[in-house]
């Protein structure tokens, strides 16, 4: 509902933690962490890595989108990594670095 009049995941966040705020809710839980940027290219591989292995199923357009930060999440939990469900460079370097084993490939 908070997303019909703004698309934007950080908006949707600042209005809940606002509503969360005046319900008397504590702030954050953790500390906001630097994310820096990866390169399309870099996104790109991801949704055409992610798409192979039955995680994507959306245009190969190297944008960072809901349905790539949720596959990528999903990436993030078959392979037993914490949780952020957005695209790093350390997640690039795990899928290049695990492009060929078995365990990745199954659904779980």
């Amino acid at each position: 509902m908070i997303r019909e009049y703004n698309k934007s995941d950080l908006y949707a966040l600042y209005v809940a933690h606002l509503a969360d705020r005046i319900r008397g809710q504590g702030p954050f839980a953790k500390a906001w962490e630097p994310i820096r940027q990866v390169h399309t290219s870099d996104v790109e591989f991801l949704q055409k890595r992610l798409t192979g292995l039955g995680l994507y199923a959306d245009t190969v357009d190297g944008k960072a989108g809901g349905r790539t930060r949720a596959a990528v999440g999903a990436y993030q939990k078959r392979a037993g990594m914490p949780l952020t469900c957005w695209p790093t460079e350390a997640i690039v370097a795990h899928v290049k670095a695990n492009a060929g084993k078995a365990t990745l490939n199954e659904r779980q």
